[in-house]
């Protein structure tokens, strides 16, 4: 899911209401493994001009 948003036009990604505090440690590890696919993703993109 991540993969497939990150090869459209995204110039920016953001990851909300993830609140360790509050939450348990499987959301906040979630929220880490989604925003490590989307900087993988992104960085392997061919540049543009």
């Amino acid at each position: 899911l991540v993969q497939a948003a990150m090869n459209r036009n995204t110039i920016g990604f953001d990851l909300v209401e993830v609140s360790p505090q509050l939450d348990s440690g499987q959301t906040a590890a979630v929220g880490a493994k989604v925003i490590f696919e989307a900087i993988a993703a992104l960085s392997s993109r061919s540049p543009t001009k």
